[in-house]
């Protein structure tokens, strides 16, 4: 919309089924945003990729996807599914002047380049970086208890990226780990720019 006018500028479709966008993310003074979504099947129409439509992880559906607009022309540059082969969620996109990290419930190992961790069962949350120029996935990290795991934001301080969650069971990191206090417990994990477990 136009600032203090109310009137649309641009909008655009996607063309699959059951798509729900859930994170927005922009570098400051950059000329593309991000937006995070997921998706129950292939996404096809005017949002996919000019080599054809990807398909959704899994069978069960419940892909996670990033795709990069132009602030101008709302042209769409690259679209990248990430996630498991589980029935994924949603969680927090952050943009930086060159790659983009973003978080959510995996529900299983990450799929494509570079994995690391081990799914503990359940909801686990996942954090993955993907190139803001290419959309390629430079890595995904999963980590959690074997209760319920949600992540709720994620950011950057330098080359340090930050998880804030909130987990039902005693997490371990590699290189630390906490007890449960019962009940919901917040977290917070760090990881280098390389997925790399760091402490705090």
């Amino acid at each position: 919309l136009a600032t203090g006018v109310g009137t649309t500028v641009w909008s655009k479709f996607d063309d699959t089924f059951d798509m729900t966008a859930g994170a927005i993310g922009a570098f400051p003074g950059g000329s593309f945003f991000y937006v995070m979504g997921r998706a129950e099947a292939a996404i096809t129409g005017s949002l996919a990729p000019s080599g054809g439509a990807l398909t959704a992880n899994g069978t069960t559906g419940g892909g996670l996807y990033i795709y990069r607009v132009n602030s101008s022309s709302f042209a769409d540059a690259w679209l990248q599914h990430w996630g498991s082969a589980g029935n994924d969620e949603v969680g927090d996109i952050f943009a930086t002047n060159g790659d983009i990290y973003a978080t959510g419930v995996l529900r299983g190992v990450p799929e494509g380049a570079n994995p690391l961790g081990s799914y503990a069962g359940r909801m686990d949350i996942g954090v993955v970086r993907i190139s803001g120029l290419s959309g390629t996935q430079q890595w995904a990290r999963i980590f959690g208890t074997a209760a319920d795991d949600r992540p709720t934001a994620i950011g950057l301080d330098g080359s340090n990226v930050h998880v804030l969650g909130a987990t039902l069971g005693t997490i371990t990191i590699p290189t630390s780990s906490s007890s449960s206090n019962g009940g919901v417990d917040e977290l917070i994990a760090r990881f280098a720019s390389d997925g790399t477990p760091g402490t705090y």
